[in-house]
């Protein structure tokens, strides 16, 4: 009886295997599109270069063109969470091409910004337990709110 469970989770275990390497050849387009430098937030807006890091830490890697894709990027299938999680990103807010944005759309997305980081919503915790230097302290979360409430019209 023992044997026919061992055949069994042996089977199960081969099969798992063979998913695994298969779903290995499903493509996905993990890329960083070409933009142009002098569109993105961080050259338009010249904030300190303590900001500037904060925000290339917390930020950069989903909502830019600038995402630093680990080696864990191209194994299937946290390839497809990746590619699905950085594209809907970039369809919210891509600060690489923030000089795009017409003013309006700009500015609602800056209020937006300033409450997702005041929020904690963003970073989010799946990405910061990854990416350490992404995780904000309190101060560090003013600080950049303040920020980016400076940039909002009227301020």
């Amino acid at each position: 009886m023992k044997k026919i469970k061992l055949n069994l989770l042996g089977k199960i275990i081969v099969a798992l295997f063979i998913v695994f390497i298969l779903i290995q050849f499903v493509p996905v387009h993990l890329q960083d599109p070409n933009t142009a430098p002098a569109k993105d937030f961080l050259h338009i807006n010249q904030p300190s270069s303590e900001i500037s890091s904060m925000m290339r830490n917390a930020c950069y890697d989903c909502h830019s063109n600038a995402t630093k894709f680990p080696w864990y990027s191209h194994v299937a299938p946290v390839s497809w969470m990746l590619e699905s999680h950085i594209d809907e990103a970039r369809a919210h807010i891509n600060l690489s091409e923030w000089g795009n944005y017409p003013e309006k759309t700009a500015n609602l997305k800056l209020e937006g910004m300033a409450i997702d980081v005041r929020e904690g919503v963003m970073p989010l915790t799946s990405y910061t337990w990854m990416h350490p230097k992404a995780r904000l302290t309190d101060a560090q979360r003013t600080q950049l709110v303040d920020y980016l409430r400076s940039l909002e019209p009227g301020n």
